[in-house]
């Protein structure tokens, strides 16, 4: 498996933690920070150590198609970092008060500095189809989660994720659809 980023990204950080990855990882500049759960290798690569820096590619170019950023008719504001709520008890998306636009969506817009950051076993449960756009972060997170947080969304709903900026599932994290 290999794993390739963008090299319109340049400089852009590869995060991989507690993940195995036999093949190589390419950044188009960036660097590639692992923790010691963490083996990037081939089929000649020694056990130790775990990272066979030969495998770490920084020349990976790419020019991937223009994607056009989707306007409803009706956009819902976000102007404070989401967080998440506990597995009992969790963050719903849509809020009480969001309101669809025509085709069905809510459309959700992450001011600048505003992001999803979640942690500790934290839930966000999307219960209608959604369209998340962070328009102003690029170098920052727009979505991060770890130890456990995850966003779960409905059977048959559906999340899309419209970003400069980055995005981090570590450790055993997951936008899950169904619950699958």
């Amino acid at each position: 498996m290999d794993v390739k980023l963008n090299a319109k990204m340049k400089g852009l950080q590869t995060r991989c933690i507690d993940c195995h990855m036999p093949g190589t990882a390419n950044t188009g500049g960036g660097s590639v920070t692992t923790n010691s759960n963490v083996r990037i290798y081939g089929a000649t690569s020694p056990a130790s150590p775990k990272v066979d820096t030969s495998r770490i590619h920084t020349d990976f170019t790419c020019t991937f198609p223009a994607t056009t950023v989707p306007t409803g008719d009706v956009v819902n504001t976000v102007s404070s970092s989401w967080a998440g709520g506990t597995s009992g008890s969790p963050q719903t998306i849509p809020r009480t008060g969001d309101r669809a636009a025509s085709d069905g969506k809510y459309y959700y817009t992450f001011g600048s500095g505003v992001n999803i950051n979640m942690d500790s076993n934290k839930v966000i449960s999307i219960t209608q189809p959604v369209v998340f756009i962070f328009p102003s972060h690029a170098g920052v997170q727009s979505i991060h989660t770890s130890s456990n947080a995850n966003i779960n969304v409905t059977t048959g709903k559906t999340v899309e994720i419209y970003t400069n900026g980055n995005i981090a599932l570590d450790s055993n994290n997951s936008i899950n659809i169904g619950n699958d």
